[in-house]
């Protein structure tokens, strides 16, 4: 069950060490069939809002793929935190 103070946390939040510095990747779940999947880094900002996490998670994905194609794979610098894996699954 999600309450409003589930509202604004963060879900996911990964950091890659580039050769253009950390990007945090963040997906913050805004409301109800709301979700804002966002890139964070030294010359990087932008992202999207979609309608689920996993919308969300598949942005972010193939949009750090596209702009980092050689960054693959992650190295030990890199890390994941997923508050909740069941968000998966929606």
């Amino acid at each position: 069950m999600k309450t409003k103070d589930s509202v604004g946390v963060a879900r996911l939040i990964s950091v890659h060490d580039t050769d253009d510095g950390l990007i945090v990747s963040v997906v913050t779940q805004l409301g109800d069939r709301k979700w804002s999947a966002r890139h964070f880094g030294p010359q990087l900002e932008g992202g999207r809002i979609t309608k689920t996490f996993r919308q969300a998670l598949t942005y972010l994905t193939e949009s750090f793929e596209q702009m980092f194609p050689e960054h693959h794979p992650c190295n030990d610098n890199c890390q994941t935190a997923v508050e909740r894996l069941g968000y998966l699954n929606r």
